[in-house]
């Protein structure tokens, strides 16, 4: 799993993101040492389409989730893409 990095700066905390890029009907983890942390998932149009607080680790579900790309925010701060194929 690779550790991402904010887009524009480095979170002060590691944050893996995997499998990068996610199946369709699949699903994909994110993990950081943060206990209480907010992730929040954006189109590129900026649309929000997921939402949700978690503990450390959280795996999220794309069976809803149309094949694309996607910006990760985690606790406010962009963090990533992710692309769904």
């Amino acid at each position: 799993a690779n550790i991402i990095h904010c887009l524009n700066r480095s979170v002060n905390y590691p944050i893996n993101v995997y499998p990068n890029p996610v199946k369709q009907n699949s699903s994909f983890f994110v993990e950081t040492s943060i206990i209480n942390s907010s992730i929040v998932i954006f189109s590129l149009l900026g649309e929000q389409l997921f939402f949700q607080y978690f503990s450390q680790s959280i795996s999220i579900e794309t069976q809803n989730i149309e094949k694309g790309i996607y910006i990760l925010k985690i606790n406010d701060e962009l963090v990533s893409k992710i692309m769904i194929n």
